[in-house]
C-alpha cells in the first residue's frame, strides 16, 4: 500500500529540532502510534511520506519553510522560526481510496448503488420507501465493530428520497471526522455495530484536551478535545435509508451530518 498526498496514516515517529539536537515530540515515548490525514500536517511531513509504502521507516529532514515558519514557529514545542526539523517515521498503515472487504448482496427493494472511480451514486428507481431506518452493508470490512463512543473518519454522500437528487457530498478530500455521540440519530442507529475495514485492533488515542500543536507538533490544525478511538484506515460501505426525523438534524451551517440537532 502506497501513501498518497491525502492519505490518513497511522505512524510512530520522533521529531528532532536540528537547531538544538533535542527531540520535541515522540509517539514512541508515549507508547501509542498517532493517526491523522496528511492534509492536516505541516508541508514537509506530507511531502516526506507521500509515495512511501506501509512498513517503511522514513528519515524526513525539512527546512523551516516546510515546517513552522509560516506560523511563526511552535513555541509550545520550543521550535523557532527558521528551525529545520528531522523526523524518523515508521508507517504502520494508510487509508485505502475506497471501501475494502467482502461484497454483500443487498436485500430486494432498496435503492441501487453504483460506483465509478471509487465514488458511489444512488438510483432510487422503484425502491420501496422505508417506514423505519434501514442499514444495508454493501462491503463488509474485517476490522472491529463501531461503538457509540468512537470517533470515525468516513466518506459519504446523501440523496433526497423525494427527488433522487444528491444533497450532500462528503467524498472529496481525506474524509469527514466526527464523534459518534454527536452525529444525527440515523447515523447512530445505522453505524454502531457495523465493522470497519481496519485489520486487527483499532488504534486508540487518549484525548486530554490539548491542541494538536501541543500534543502532536506535526499538525497544523487544531483537534477537538476528548479524542477517542479512531478507525482511519480501511473502509466498509453502507447504505442507510432513513426517516426524515432520523436523517436530518444537521446543525445550521454544518456541511455534514456529524453534529446532531441536540448538540446545538
Amino acid at each position: 500500500m502506497t501513501v498518497g498526498n491525502e492519505s490518513t496514516v497511522q505512524i510512530n515517529y520522533v521529531g528532532i529540532d536540528a537547531r538544538t539536537g533535542k527531540a520535541f515530540d515522540s509517539s514512541f515515548s508515549r507508547g501509542a502510534p498517532a493517526s491523522f490525514p496528511l492534509t492536516q500536517v505541516i508541508p514537509g511531513f506530507q511531502k516526506g511520506l507521500a509515495g512511501h509504502k506501509v512498513g517503511d521507516r522514513v528519515l524526513v529532514m525539512m527546512p523551516g519553510t516546510d515546517a513552522y515558519d509560516s506560523q511563526g514557529g511552535n513555541p509550545q514545542a520550543g521550535i523557532l522560526t527558521g528551525d529545520s526539523l528531522i523526523f524518523v517515521v515508521d508507517i504502520l498503515s494508510a487509508s485505502y481510496p475506497t471501501a475494502t472487504g467482502t461484497a454483500v448482496a443487498p436485500a430486494a427493494g432498496l435503492p441501487t448503488v453504483t460506483v465509478k472511480n471509487n465514488v458511489p451514486t444512488v438510483t432510487i428507481g422503484n425502491a420501496t420507501k422505508p417506514t423505519a431506518l434501514v442499514a444495508q452493508t454493501l462491503i463488509k470490512g474485517n476490522g472491529p465493530k463501531v461503538t457509540a463512543t468512537d470517533q470515525l473518519q468516513v466518506h459519504y454522500r446523501s440523496w433526497a428520497w423525494s427527488n433522487g437528487k444528491m444533497i450532500e457530498d462528503g467524498f472529496a478530500g481525506p474524509g469527514v471526522t466526527g464523534q459518534m455521540s454527536a452525529v444525527v440519530e440515523g447515523w447512530k442507529k445505522g453505524l454502531v455495530g457495523q465493522t470497519c475495514g481496519l485489520p486487527g485492533d483499532a488504534h486508540r488515542a487518549a484525548g486530554d484536551g490539548l491542541s494538536r500543536r501541543q500534543r502532536d507538533p506535526v499538525h497544523r490544525q487544531e483537534r477537538d478535545p476528548g479524542l477517542r478511538r479512531r478507525h482511519p484506515v480501511r473502509r466498509s460501505r453502507l447504505l442507510i435509508s432513513a426517516l426524515t426525523d432520523e436523517g436530518r438534524g444537521v446543525r445550521s451551517g454544518s456541511q455534514h451530518p456529524t453534529t446532531s440537532r441536540s448538540a446545538r
